[in-house]
């Protein structure tokens, strides 16, 4: 397994954004609506009780 390395300062977030699908693993974080809402509370995007949906996934995946 490889280290991530990281970008500076709020590219960071970007670069996290961006890194969640790994094509290599054939993985994704942004693959559901519960992922969606996961990644955006563990960036601090987002309140504990935040809930994603379908749309919502997939305009982030369509962003990304």
């Amino acid at each position: 397994m490889r280290k991530r390395q990281q970008a500076p300062g709020e590219l960071e977030r970007v670069r996290a954004f961006l890194n969640t699908a790994d094509l290599e693993q054939q993985t994704d974080k942004l693959s559901d609506p519960r992922g969606l809402a996961s990644w955006l509370v563990d960036q601090g995007l987002a309140p504990r009780a935040t809930h994603a949906s379908q749309a919502d996934v997939a305009h982030a995946v369509e962003v990304r």
